[in-house]
């Protein structure tokens, strides 16, 4: 049986929001290092709430794809203006 995660990371709406505006005003390569220390936090408190690692990709890779569509959003609509 699948471990439940009460508040699956990609639905943080805020933190989503606020890394991906962050991300969009800064280079392509500090906004890498940027999403890739947050990913590296999420697995390290996941980790150490106990959760199984197959749960942890799955959450890392749920949020990653969530804070780069937030980003493309931004970016298509700062576009669009």
């Amino acid at each position: 049986m699948g471990v439940v995660v009460p508040f699956p990371a990609a639905r943080h709406r805020g933190r989503i929001t606020k890394t991906a505006s962050y991300m969009a005003s800064i280079s392509r390569d500090h906004a890498e290092k940027h999403l890739s220390e947050q990913l590296r936090r999420l697995v390290a408190s996941l980790e150490k709430k106990g959760i199984e690692p197959d749960t942890i990709e799955r959450e890392r890779s749920a949020y990653n794809a969530a804070v780069r569509a937030a980003v493309w959003r931004l970016i298509i609509l700062r576009g669009a203006s």
